[in-house]
């Protein structure tokens, strides 16, 4: 199966135009002209100033930078199915991850540690590290279910947590790398690091990382002291533990796959955890369902067609809704993704270990 990694970079706000013009009436001579004439011009240009620091911080800033790439996509959807199942099926192909194994789905979005999102300590604050994640958490989902999210499904955030590594100094370039980590029943995980990389002549300083590959029978593991972890759930339905299986229970040295996509030569300043469920409305639909009908898996099976032909017929829908159940494909394995399944169940054997520690806090 084939890897998927898509990067993209964030930048400031385009509020140019707008600062400009601001610009060009607190450089008029004029006192007729200005804005508030009994304010000393040195206060203006400060107040300016602190503006350009602080524009990805302004209203609607934030909401721009999450929330533009979806309804750029729902356009494209809009118009797409307009056309018919001859333009839209093979545009849905064109974005679909098909024929990608699902753990080497990886987004990187690279960024700064700018002035409004740091603290009195002159580090990325710790709130800006989830604040930030949010337009990396959407990406990917883009990136790996835009199928899944044009037949009307959507992505609810059950639980994040984060585990603070190492801080981020004020204007430091950092990248936020996102993955698979696994999924059940009924949750999906998706695993972020914060990371960046030493200049020249600092290798040295690559010890100081707190994260480190502890060898344990020969299979690299990561071993992650927490220095501060939050979880913040959405709603009292927070993702409970998967039940334990026994082939989970037999790979306590199993490494974590979503080690794997993090550079050796990165510093690691935070691990993330986001745990997401899959809706039709509100019915929920299995990640394998997603998963597949999205079209991860071996492309051999001929899972992408069938799901292809689905949407073709307009029954693709009433499939997510509960047809997989009763699908004739289930008793061939069409549905299961079995050539990930080792994969899954060491993501899963320490991906639980976290649900378990927070259920067992809330006293459940």
């Amino acid at each position: 199966m084939a890897s998927f990694v898509s990067r993209a970079k964030s930048g400031t706000t385009p509020l140019l135009n707008t600062l400009s013009n601001l610009l060009a009436v607190l450089k008029s001579n004029g006192s007729q002209k200005s804005i508030l004439p009994f304010v000393p011009r040195p206060l203006k240009w400060l107040f300016l100033l602190l503006l350009v620091l602080n524009t990805r911080s302004l209203p609607l800033a934030w909401h721009a930078r999450v929330f533009v790439p979806l309804l750029n996509l729902r356009f494209k959807s809009i118009y797409f199915r307009r056309r018919g199942p001859t333009a839209r099926l093979p545009w849905l192909t064109s974005v679909s991850p098909v024929g990608i194994d699902p753990f080497s789905l990886v987004t990187v979005i690279k960024t700064r540690a700018y002035i409004d999102d740091c603290d009195y300590n002159f580090h990325l604050n710790n709130a800006s590290f989830a604040k930030n994640l949010d337009s990396a958490r959407l990406k990917i989902c883009m990136d790996g279910f835009t199928s899944f999210f044009t037949e009307g499904g959507w992505m609810g955030l059950g639980a994040s947590h984060f585990s603070f590594v190492r801080e981020i100094p004020m204007n430091s370039e950092y990248e936020m790398h996102i993955g698979i980590g696994g999924w059940g029943d009924k949750w999906i995980s998706f695993v972020g690091y914060f990371v960046s990389y030493p200049k020249r002549g600092q290798k040295g300083k690559r010890q100081a990382c707190v994260v480190e590959e502890v060898k344990m029978n020969g299979n690299a593991v990561l071993d992650v002291p927490s220095i501060s972890v939050s979880s913040t759930p959405l709603s009292d339905n927070t993702p409970a533990p998967s039940s334990p299986s026994n082939e989970s229970s037999s790979l306590p040295n199993m490494p974590f796959p979503g080690v794997a996509i993090i550079d050796p030569a990165a510093v690691v300043h935070c691990v993330s955890v986001s745990t997401y469920c899959f809706k039709i409305g509100r019915v929920t639909v299995p990640p394998r369902i997603a998963l597949v009908t999205s079209g991860f898996g071996n492309p051999n099976k001929g899972r992408w067609e069938r799901v292809q032909k689905m949407r073709k017929d307009n029954t693709i829908k009433d499939f997510l809704r509960g047809g997989w159940k009763t699908d004739e494909g289930n008793a061939t394995g069409l549905w299961d993704l079995e050539e990930c399944e080792t994969r899954r169940v060491a993501g899963m054997h320490w991906l639980d270990k976290l649900g378990t520690s927070m259920h067992a806090l809330k006293g459940q």
